[in-house]
């Protein structure tokens, strides 16, 4: 911004100092009982001293003002002059070489500002999505549980067994949406159970050229717009000897949350961020890893694998994108 001023300010000298300079001339005329117009005519020499002119007797009779409706009975003109024709040569605008200048001036002012004027509308809009959509699941969540009892009891903390994720995460991921969740909240549109590529979502959460991607996931669209994908995430607790898990726990219900909808980038951190309701305790809040200092957070945020929890760096910055937020 500082370089923004300072081109304007060399603008402005330069008009300023070149108006100045024109002031002056004219007033060294007119102390003269010259016409201010620079004409030897006698006629405008009596233009020049006619009504048309209020002088102020202070020193040297210098005219200060002009008044722009000449009085016609004060002066005399020479025969077949034209008054409006000088009028326009007083009225001197600007010149080709002072147009070209400002547009230059301009065109490196919206170089340099437009960008950032850009980039933080984005960030605004992101917060507003994302601080709204806060509200209405956290709102929804409350609402089941004063209704249905606690989160706890709703039948889904300590879920095990050798079934597969894609199995266990359908009929369940279903059931608490739709007995719990969606009669507390206005669904926009319903995409039901699917991958992305399903409902053409393509983003780098959710790839779909992701070779191990299932149906795990439970998509609808919120009246705001933001697109919300939900399932249930998953811990093994154990292990076989090959590696395989035996003991696999669902322990909390992640909603992922696309504030543009179907618009790119579709990049965690960006535009998609991870809200997480804790089966056992039913605490509703983003996906965050325990108690860490700022510090941490912003290098997790930074990090591919855990970009998932920037939203909860904003939520700790009171709701806002800070300056050193890890943005496009």
């Amino acid at each position: 911004m500082q370089n923004v001023a300072f081109c304007f300010n060399i603008l402005y000298n330069y008009i300023y100092f070149k108006r100045r300079k024109h002031e002056k001339i004219v007033k060294r005329r007119v102390r003269g009982g010259a016409s201010p117009l620079g004409s030897n005519d006698k006629g405008l020499r009596e233009y020049s001293k006619g009504k048309c002119f209020r002088e102020h007797r202070g020193a040297g009779n210098v005219v200060e003002k002009i008044i722009s409706t000449p009085d016609r009975k004060g002066f005399t003109l020479a025969e077949g002059a034209e008054p409006r024709q000088h009028i326009r040569h007083w009225s001197k605008g600007f010149t080709l070489a002072e147009v070209l200048i400002t547009l230059a001036i301009i065109g490196v002012v919206a170089a340099m500002t437009i960008p950032t004027l850009i980039s933080n509308y984005k960030k605004k809009e992101t917060v507003t999505k994302l601080k709204q959509t806060y509200s209405i699941l956290s709102q929804a969540v409350y609402k089941a549980q004063a209704k249905n009892g606690d989160v706890s009891t709703w039948g889904f903390s300590g879920i095990t067994g050798s079934e597969s994720v894609e199995n266990v995460n359908k009929e369940n991921s279903i059931k608490i949406l739709q007995e719990f969740i969606f009669p507390e909240i206005k669904v926009a549109k319903n995409y039901g159970y699917a991958v992305g590529k399903d409902i053409l979502y393509d983003g780098l959460y959710f790839p779909v050229s992701h070779t191990k991607q299932e149906k795990t996931s439970y998509w609808f669209t919120l009246p705001n717009g933001v697109l919300v994908r939900g399932r249930f995430g998953d811990h093994c607790n154990s292990f076989d000897q090959e590696g395989n898990c035996t003991d696999r726990v669902f322990i909390d219900f992640n909603f992922a949350v696309d504030v543009n909808g179907f618009e790119k980038p579709n990049t965690q951190g960006i535009d998609v961020f991870i809200l997480s309701l804790d089966m056992q305790t039913g605490k509703f809040n983003f996906h965050n890893y325990g108690e860490h200092d700022r510090a941490s957070y912003i290098n997790f945020c930074n990090g591919d694998d855990d970009s998932q929890i920037c939203g909860y760096l904003i939520f700790l910055d009171g709701w806002k994108i800070a300056d050193d937020y890890p943005w496009l």
